[in-house]
């Protein structure tokens, strides 16, 4: 690709222009089916096609006038740059090249505006740089000319000191006495027999420390401000087009779910589909509870069913929220805009206006309802444990009165909290901490007590329990 020059070998200048000749054959070959395909007017309308059958029509241009002229003609040269401008049509292919390319286009009537107002500053610059320092002697450094003896000199200054390279050495220069200067004015005969010969002069200071912060600082940063403002414009557009492609998915699947086109779905079905739905829009992965908690406000209707009209209103608050980089858990305190929000529900007038009182349910009394439920059975769960509990201890105070045959009554059985037996109840005085030897019916009771009886105790229990 445009690979010519002088010390190129034949060999490979051959191979080059081989290679370039068979690329070119395939491009024609794809612009002339996709000019089959779609028609000529629709395949220039895409900028894209447009580019490409340019670049096409270039780089045949210079192969026909490479092959009548010689290789070394500027011509010839020139219209080199067509093939490379063949590389450029790759960039279809990386959206992030896209984007930036999107991005320089959109950009470049604010680049206009704002390299002709650089471009005036300079030039101002310039003439006053001449008219001030045009007769001040300056040291000779190396035969590069870097003084405001005329406009050519003066801008090319200017712009070294734009850029930032070593401003302050002209201004030093320009503000300080060489030797043999003088403070007279000099006429056009002196300037053109001895040169320049004037003093220093302390405008040098304020000149260019002006001149930096007016080019350098402000009119170069605005520059880099443009291309960011059109590189945020350019993704929020990608952005814009990324959600209007997720709200048309989301179209297509509630048409193809509502066979009887009645705008209502049943809430499982919703919410299958937007945990489907990826984000921004839709709600990816997240889990059936985080779903609900977002969807709590809107309105059920008969057979536990949700409207289009709400859902499209709760996914266009998500997509607010996402252009404006806020968390996607604040969907419900987004206002829509007035005017666009009627329209859309006036497309709808079957269904009770926005803001109206609404008597039916929402999709909180359902998570209201689904928590009771689970509350009610674990406390359900924790009564039967308990009940569970109060008879093991009426068991083992049953043992109780084997043992010692006291009389207990079931109002006398106190517990604690957990349903086991205060310690202080069992046993009586001289017991000791639990034994591994102890029976099972004394283990039993001692898990509730955590005390068993002496080993003289224990035998004569065991005595009577065989008797």
């Amino acid at each position: 690709m445009a690979m010519v020059s002088p010390s190129l070998s034949p060999t490979l200048r051959t191979l080059t222009s081989t290679l370039s000749g068979l690329l070119l054959i395939m491009f024609t070959a794809e612009i002339a089916v996709k000019m089959f395909v779609f028609g000529p007017v629709d395949f220039c309308k895409d900028k894209w096609n447009a580019y490409d059958l340019v670049a096409v029509l270039g780089s045949c241009v210079a192969w026909i006038v490479r092959a009548s002229f010689s290789m070394d003609e500027l011509l010839v040269q020139f219209l080199g740059v067509f093939q490379i401008a063949r590389m450029l049509m790759l960039v279809r292919y990386a959206w992030f090249l896209d984007s930036l390319v999107s991005t320089l286009g959109l950009a470049l009537p604010g680049l206009v505006n704002v390299t002709g107002l650089l471009g005036l500053a300079v030039f101002m610059y310039s003439c006053l740089g001449v008219s001030l320092f045009g007769t001040v002697m300056t040291v000779p450094n190396d035969g590069r000319e870097q003084n405001f003896q005329s406009f050519g000199n003066s801008l090319m200054a200017l712009m070294r000191c734009g850029f930032g390279e070593r401003w302050h050495e002209i201004m030093y220069e320009l503000a300080s006495d060489q030797a043999n200067c003088t403070t007279m004015p000099q006429t056009w005969q002196q300037l053109a027999a001895e040169g320049p010969r004037g003093c220093g002069t302390w405008l040098a200071y304020p000149f260019f420390v002006s001149y930096v912060v007016a080019v350098n600082l402000i009119l170069m940063n605005l520059i880099c401000a443009v291309v960011l403002d059109s590189y945020n414009n350019v993704h929020e557009l990608i952005y814009a087009a990324d959600l209007e492609y997720a709200m048309k998915c989301l179209s297509w699947e509630w048409h193809d779910k509502d066979k009887g086109r009645t705008g209502y779905l049943p809430l499982e079905t919703i919410l299958v589909m937007l945990s489907e739905l990826p984000e921004p829009l839709g709600f990816g992965k997240s889990k059936k509870r985080h779903i609900l908690h977002a969807m709590r406000h809107l309105h059920v209707h008969e057979g536990m069913s949700l409207h289009y009209r709400d859902i499209v209103l709760l996914l266009a608050k998500r997509a607010v929220i996402f252009l404006r980089n806020e968390r996607l858990e604040l969907t419900n305190d987004v206002e829509l805009d007035q005017q666009a929000k009627e329209l859309w529900c006036s497309q709808f007038p079957d269904l009770p206006k926005l803001g109206a009182e609404f008597f039916g349910m929402h999709v909180a009394h359902l998570i209201i309802t689904k928590r009771m439920k689970i509350y009610i059975r674990m406390k359900r769960g924790e009564w039967a444990q308990r009940k569970e509990e109060q008879r093991q201890i009426a068991d083992h105070m049953g043992l109780r009165q084997k043992v010692h045959g006291e009389t207990i009554s079931q109002k006398q059985i106190p517990f604690s909290e957990n349903g086991n037996l205060p310690p202080l109840l069992w046993p009586p005085k001289g017991l000791l901490k639990f034994q591994a030897v102890a029976s099972p019916d004394f283990i039993a009771l001692g898990e509730a007590a955590q005390l068993v009886p002496k080993e003289d105790t224990l035998y004569k229990a065991r005595k009577d329990k065989q008797g």
